[in-house]
């Protein structure tokens, strides 16, 4: 639909301007064939399109659309003089062709910046952009050359059209009016160019990719409605671990959620969720054996019958032993585990992000926070179930214990328990056999810290990290890639024009519109966002071609004055 609406406009354009649908026809024509042998090419050296790259066709028309106006209108002007079509296509290519030719190049280098992003719909957006450019030029160029030879050859009285009549040159001369006076159009100029501009520098950059989309999407609103009622994201983001130690390691990493974290992450999910650390279940039987010890001085008689219905349950529940991984139902496991057709096996976690997906600042935190983080391979859990293997008060409160603290007493005695068991006699202790064939192997063990330094990395994936990699690459190269496509621009025509003096006079016009651009925009309050920052390569591109166009028909003016 853009590409449509695209060529639709440009036909409207030309029929405005030039008000004959023969030379409508031609120039469509050469822009659809350029197109057509771009996507060609495409398709043989990359073989699809992606999301950014589907506007490539909208793009490239309007790109490439100037070199056939400045083609035709050339053209006619020399045909008007000549009356002969190959002297006229020879002088229009040797003057208007080498300002198009150089035009071409700087616009395609605007564009080779892209090809070198990290994000891939830019870097196959610069490489389209850059041999397309070059194509649609060449067509536009010589298939319009071709066609104007065929109408000639085949009717010839449609030739008439092709000369400049006096209508258009008194529009020419009521356009050169303006410019009776260049100084007061100069210092006027001059006042509206700085006054726009100077609000240049209030344009700031939109990290929300909630503006990106349109309001009141049924998607957006369940979104929305899931984190408003459940208080949770919908956005939950993967961590696969190769072993199940690794998977309580990272669990317990996140348990409870590091302080530095805790403004991005809410929290993760895993099996580890329904099998209670061995210090709690310690503390929880515990308290249902003062409970049964309790209850045992209590006569099924001096209950109602009502009550005494409920004897079997509380008996049972009374009864409860320690709680294992082995005690898992599969119903639960398989949630955690690899799917059978999966050709990557292990354990997964899920983080659940506070940041939602379009939170574009918040999101380089989560991203900073948990795409890579290295985790201790022995977790609190680990430590917790050596120390609760042995007599201690359970009446105490462990609270600390959840979060690794340990008075002198208690590190001691961990300390001991790891640097002298063997690994059967860890495995009883509820630890799981690789953790426990890790301390076999890394110990004597001098502190806590000590144990807890042998670490492992993790990678978190899924939507949010995959978006906020995309912002941190968008934002990270938009700026520079401006800065290096002007730099290039200017080496390419320092190296045509073979001075800096020309060649900084064809890119002035460009960098005085990019300001007036950026002045508009911070007049309006529009903001740079992902995705229009993709605009300003492409401004720059078509812009040079103006500035090359009027310093090369100056210096031709000049000459022949």
């Amino acid at each position: 639909p853009i590409s449509i609406a695209s060529l639709v406009g440009i036909t409207i354009l030309l029929f405005i301007f030039f008000r004959n649908p023969l030379f409508i026809f031609v120039l469509v024509i050469s822009l659809l064939t350029g197109i057509t042998v771009t996507f060609g090419v495409t398709g043989l050296v990359i073989g699809r399109l992606n999301t950014v790259t589907t506007i490539m066709a909208a793009v490239l028309m309007g790109l490439g659309i100037d070199y056939g106006i400045q083609f035709l209108y050339r053209f006619r002007e020399e045909f008007t003089l000549r009356d002969d079509f190959m002297s006229s296509v020879t002088e229009t290519i040797y003057h208007t062709g080498i300002a198009s030719l150089i035009s071409a190049l700087t616009t395609t280098s605007a564009f080779i910046v892209l090809m070198f992003s990290d994000f891939k719909g830019f870097s196959e957006f610069g490489l389209i952009a850059c041999y397309g450019i070059i194509i649609i030029a060449i067509s536009m160029y010589f298939v319009t050359a071709l066609q104007i030879a065929i109408i000639f050859r085949l009717a010839p009285s449609l030739k008439k059209y092709f000369y400049m009549n006096q209508r258009e040159s008194e529009e020419s001369n009521f356009a050169h009016r303006f410019f009776v006076k260049p100084k007061r159009v100069l210092i006027v100029s001059a006042v509206i160019i700085l006054g726009i501009s100077a609000f240049a520098p209030t344009v700031k950059f939109n990290y929300s990719g909630r503006d990106l989309l349109l309001e009141n999407q049924e998607s957006l609103l369940i979104y929305d409605e899931i984190g408003d009622r459940f208080d949770v994201s919908s956005d939950p983001q993967a961590i696969v671990t190769d072993t199940l130690e690794k998977s309580e390691a990272v669990f317990d990493f996140f348990t409870p959620v590091p302080e530095e974290m805790a403004n991005s992450v809410d929290q993760v999910v895993s099996i580890w969720n329904i099998i209670p650390p061995e210090n709690q279940q310690k503390e929880n039987l515990h308290i249902l054996r003062q409970i049964k010890n309790d209850l045992k001085y209590m006569k099924p008689s001096m209950l109602t019958e009502e009550q005494r219905k409920h004897l079997p349950t509380v008996d049972k529940y009374l009864g409860v032993k320690d709680f294992s991984y082995a005690d898992v139902p599969d119903l639960f496991t398989k949630q955690f585990t690899e799917v059978p057709t999966s050709k990557i096996k292990g354990h997964m976690l899920f983080i659940y992000p506070k940041v939602a997906l379009w939170h574009g600042k918040d999101l380089e935190s989560f991203y900073n926070n948990v795409a890579k983080f290295d985790y201790p391979l022995i977790s609190k859990r680990t430590l917790n179930a050596i120390l609760y293997s042995q007599e201690i008060d359970l009446d105490k409160n462990s609270e600390d214990h959840v979060i690794g603290k340990y008075t002198s007493e208690e590190e001691a005695l961990i300390l001991k328990i790891a640097n002298s068991a063997s690994k059967e006699e860890l495995i009883k202790m509820n630890i799981l056999p690789l953790t426990a064939q890790l301390i076999v192997d890394k110990r004597p063990f001098e502190s806590i810290a000590q144990m807890r330094s042998f670490k492992d990395t993790a990678y978190t994936a899924g939507s949010v990290i995959l978006f906020a990699k995309l912002a941190m690459i968008v934002r990270g190269e938009a700026y520079p890639a401006v800065g290096f496509t002007l730099l290039i621009v200017l080496l390419i025509l320092v190296t045509f024009y073979r001075g800096l003096i020309p060649a900084i006079l064809s890119l002035f016009p460009l960098v005085v519109g990019l300001a007036v651009m950026l002045g508009i925009m911070g007049i309006f309050g529009a903001k740079i966002n992902f995705f229009n920052v993709l605009v300003f390569p492409i401004v720059i591109g078509y812009g040079i071609q103006n500035g090359i166009y009027i310093y090369y028909r100056f210096m031709e003016e000049r000459n022949v004055g």
